[in-house]
């Protein structure tokens, strides 16, 4: 089979068995079946186990250091610049990143504290709402703590899969200047607990979020309206089916 492991797609192989639990047993035994000399797997298993463990390690630093800059913010946070960036997203939502980064410049911390108050505010709000209209105590605090959790969710994820998708359509913006966007263009969830009336903000908030995208990512609004628009239709697409589902 010959002695060559600089292929990156065996690297991938050994980094991606690494990662999901296999021993350096297994996968030498995988490989020398293979016809792989052993000396040279041994070689590229520990490079490769080295390289994954010190990956580990900063990626570990970093979050920690991530953490120790949020709750930093929160310490400083002042319900007069929360609901004054507010009015700057709804007043500039064809721009509305400039006139942040005025304020904050391209702070992602600042941007995690925002969205994060914003979804407790919904959360809250909402919460209150099916509280006044029937809702014993404990639903209002069990509501809180799952919207708290749902938005937070929703916000992270939506968040990845969207600078996924337009870092593939050639943008050229950074992780956070995507979470800067986004923490700004949810603005409007704290619109959200009005009966049947949030559908406007929440258009709004999706419209501001695609011409913001464009200008961090410097890409044309079609590229970013595609990566804001499939997982919205998936999402969309999903809640209808389970609708049903459960309607029937």
């Amino acid at each position: 089979m010959g002695d060559d492991l600089s292929d990156e797609r065996l690297r991938e192989w050994v980094v991606s068995r690494y990662r999901d639990g296999y021993s350096v047993d297994a996968m030498r035994g995988i490989l020398v079946g293979l016809g792989y000399n052993v000396v040279v797997v041994d070689e590229l298993i520990e490079t490769v186990i080295r390289e994954c463990d010190v990956s580990a390690e900063e990626q570990s630093f970093r979050l920690r250091g991530m953490v120790k800059e949020v709750r930093a913010e929160l310490g400083k946070w002042s319900i007069k610049e929360q609901f004054q960036k507010i009015e700057y997203v709804l007043a500039y939502p064809l721009n509305f990143i400039d006139e942040i980064r005025e304020i904050d410049g391209a702070n992602y911390s600042k941007a995690i504290v925002y969205v994060l108050l914003n979804i407790c505010f919904y959360s809250f709000f909402k919460s209150v709402v099916g509280y006044v209209f029937g809702g014993s105590l404990l639903y209002f605090v069990v509501n809180v703590l799952y919207f708290v959790l749902l938005g937070a969710v929703s916000f992270a994820v939506s968040g990845y899969v969207v600078h996924w998708i337009i870092r593939k359509l050639g943008g050229k913006g950074s992780f956070w200047d995507t979470v800067q966007v986004f923490a700004y263009a949810w603005s409007v969830i704290v619109f959200a607990p009005l009966p049947y009336l949030w559908v406007l903000p929440a258009i709004y908030g999706v419209v501001s979020g695609i011409f913001n995208l464009s200008l961090v990512h410097k890409v044309n609004k079609k590229i970013a309206g595609i990566a804001v628009g499939v997982p919205l239709g998936v999402v969309t697409i999903t809640g209808l089916i389970l609708y049903v589902i459960v309607s029937v």
